[in-house]
């Protein structure tokens, strides 16, 4: 197995031990798995310490965030076991929770482009084609342009209006359509990736989702998006990233999502504000106004990509702080007191409301943390192997260096500062 430990070291202690943490709790969730089209037993890496498989949204997360180049292996068998061979075509199993599983094309291309592997190029094309091919017809409502489905990250009612409640605490079985802004945000990057791998012509579907979501999210009050096309307003913290990160909000509309966004003490919360069934018991929804690591990394992403750096440094220190804090990086916390949270949740399948546990060292959780170093202070990024990178210093450092990081098959080493 062939891993791949960068080294980062800084004169900001607090940076450099939320490093080890987050490398930590990443190797230890590799363990020996076989499924999808993996034929026998090979290194993947899992969801977390409370988990013994790994997922598929999970999967496509943390290849983007680091795994593409910290274990490209480890990355290319997880991104194999979450698929599957139906009546002779691969795709993309979504265990139940299948609205989002096209989101595997993002881990696809990011491992791609850090790797220049071609023999998983096939693969990839064709699962992304068939995947698209099989949400098109399945989820796709051409009446308003938009893919039916709950949010990316959403398996739990926690994330949704009391509209939309079933007693059913995993997967939600919506009693109404739902159009949620991140599954549509990751649709049209699919898209976007599947026209970049010469999969097919996709890029006039891409632009007519982008018109729709720009047609159905826009709040105009809020000069931002809404969560749920027509159906709740708060919020997205994973929709607006990936509007931002995408493209699909641009101009005017960018600069207006990121200087209206709502914050709180301890990072942008997955869903803002909690819905009142929860916080009138004094808690917060499990999704629903508590803070996922995996979000503030894309949150952060998307600071870099407008040049917000004094956003996302402190956006970056508090995920540093959290780590250190707790010596994990786990799966949720509470936004107001920074505190490891599971958050509030009907359970099923009586609907009793209860508080959950926040899953410990979350593989996704800690690749968010890396990325934002990797990607976000030194600038790197990748194209058929081929590595550039544009190191900035926050204010935290007066120096830093990291060892180490793939580049056309030889490893570098990058050092800013004193």
């Amino acid at each position: 197995m062939n891993i791949n430990l960068p080294v980062f070291e800084s004169d900001s202690k607090e940076l450099n031990l939320a490093w080890r943490i987050a490398v930590g709790d990443i190797v230890g969730n590799i363990k020996p798995y076989q499924a999808g089209l993996l034929e026998k037993s090979e290194p993947c890496l899992v969801a977390g310490l409370d988990y013994s498989t790994p997922w598929t949204r999970d999967t496509a997360i943390n290849t983007c965030f680091s795994t593409a180049w910290l274990c490209p292996e480890v990355a290319k068998n997880s991104l194999l076991s979450v698929c599957v061979m139906k009546d002779g075509r691969m795709s993309i199993s979504g265990w139940g929770q299948d609205w989002d599983a096209a989101i595997w094309s993002l881990g696809a291309y990011q491992y791609l482009r850090v790797t220049n592997d071609l023999s998983f190029l096939p693969v990839a094309k064709e699962v992304i084609r068939n995947t698209l091919d099989e949400y098109e017809r399945s989820a796709f409502d051409a009446s308003c342009g938009l893919f039916r489905g709950p949010a990316v990250y959403g398996d739990g009612v926690a994330a949704y209006p009391d509209k939309f409640l079933t007693g059913n605490s995993g997967i939600v079985g919506c009693k109404k359509t739902m159009y949620s802004l991140s599954t549509n945000c990751m649709f049209y990057m699919a898209y976007r990736i599947a026209e970049k791998l010469g999969v097919g012509d996709y890029a006039s579907r891409a632009d007519e989702l982008k018109k729709s979501v720009n047609e159905h999210f826009w709040n105009e009050s809020r000069m931002s998006y809404d969560y749920l096309a027509h159906e709740c307003t708060y919020q997205e913290g994973l929709g607006i990233s990936f509007a931002l990160l995408s493209g699909i909000a641009d101009g005017e509309r960018a600069e207006s999502v990121l200087g209206n966004a709502e914050l709180t003490p301890n990072g942008i919360a997955c869903v803002y504000p909690s819905f009142e069934r929860y916080t009138r018991l004094g808690g917060l929804g499990r999704h629903s106004g508590t803070v996922w690591p995996f979000i503030q990394g894309f949150w952060g992403l998307a600071l870099k990509k407008y040049n917000r750096d004094g956003e996302f440094d402190e956006n970056l220190r508090l995920m540093a702080e959290k780590a250190c804090r707790y010596g994990q990086f786990s799966e949720i916390y509470h936004s107001v007191t920074g505190e490891i949270y599971g958050g509030l949740q009907e359970d099923a399948p009586e609907g009793k409301i209860r508080e959950w546990k926040s899953m410990r060292r979350q593989s996704w959780s800690a690749s968010a943390f890396l990325a934002l170093i990797v990607y976000g202070l030194f600038g790197c990024g990748w194209d058929n192997g081929a590595l550039s990178y544009s190191p900035r210093l926050p204010d935290s450092c007066k120096r830093m260096r990291i060892e180490g990081l793939p580049d056309s098959g030889k490893r570098v080493d990058i050092s800013v500062g004193d």
